[in-house]
């Protein structure tokens, strides 16, 4: 959450924070230990829990870097404020490109939110579709009147007497697996018996270097941004095969 330049600054900066400031720097960090214990004391450990934790850490790493301004100016002839400024900056810089990285990806529309606008203006009414999620991914299509199907896992079918399969399948790919894994059988299927007729991209890479929480189901990652394009996991929409005829024809292109 800070970048690696902040949490070593803010390591080096708590014994003199301690000696320059005692009163202030005791109630914060008893603040912090209290609050460590606290959420310590369980067994999930969600990143999210440990932001209140960052800006204590940053008032160390300020008096670091205060000091460390004065150590160069004193040495160099540079004026104490342009030390500041130019080691702030070397400091800070990867946490503030990081956090307006962050801003910027969350400002795009999420994957499932376009997959949703794609679906709702194709599906036909009563049309059977599966949307291969869970309470975190499924697509709100509360607008759209088709039939929902259910795909059962020890049996590897969507239950029907006959075998058939739904004309639409909405399937899930994402770094972040605990909320977005599709069961071999139905990438299988399909592979096999559908078209593949869109695809929104969530991500650069299928693996890549994102670091995701994968406790917590937030389709972002806490580090290596460049991997993502947008919030949301990577949706693919299938069309069976032989239910073309159900549609106008240049409908859909696939892509």
């Amino acid at each position: 959450g800070l970048g690696i330049p902040i949490f070593l600054t803010a390591i080096a900066g708590v014994v003199p924070m301690a000696r320059q400031y005692p009163r202030q720097a005791f109630v914060v960090f008893l603040y912090g230990a209290g609050f460590y214990a606290s959420i310590g004391s369980g067994q999930t450990v969600f990143f999210r829990y440990v932001l209140p934790l960052l800006p204590i850490l940053c008032l160390p790493a300020a008096v670091a870097t205060d000091r460390g301004a004065a150590w160069i100016a004193a040495r160099t002839g540079w004026s104490r404020t342009a030390a500041v400024v130019i080691l702030a900056m070397a400091v800070a810089g990867v946490g503030l490109v990081n956090s307006v990285w962050f801003d910027v990806l969350l400002s795009r529309t999420d994957s499932r939110v376009l997959a949703a606008r794609w679906l709702a203006a194709r599906v036909q009414a009563g049309v059977s579709l599966y949307d291969g999620s869970n309470d975190y991914t499924r697509l709100d299509l509360a607008d759209v009147r088709y039939h929902q199907w259910w795909y059962d896992g020890p049996t590897e079918s969507f239950g029907h007497p006959a075998g058939e399969t739904p004309v639409w399948l909405v399937l899930y790919e994402s770094a972040l697996e605990p909320y977005a894994r599709t069961p071999l059988p139905l990438r299988e299927l399909a592979r096999d018996r559908y078209h593949l007729v869109h695809t929104i991209p969530a991500a650069r890479t299928r693996g890549g270097s994102a670091v995701y929480d994968l406790q917590d189901a937030f389709f972002m990652p806490v580090s290596g941004f460049h991997e993502v394009r947008r919030p949301g996991p990577t949706i693919r929409i299938y069309r069976r095969r032989d239910a073309a005829s159900l549609f106008g024809s240049g409908q859909d292109t696939p892509r």
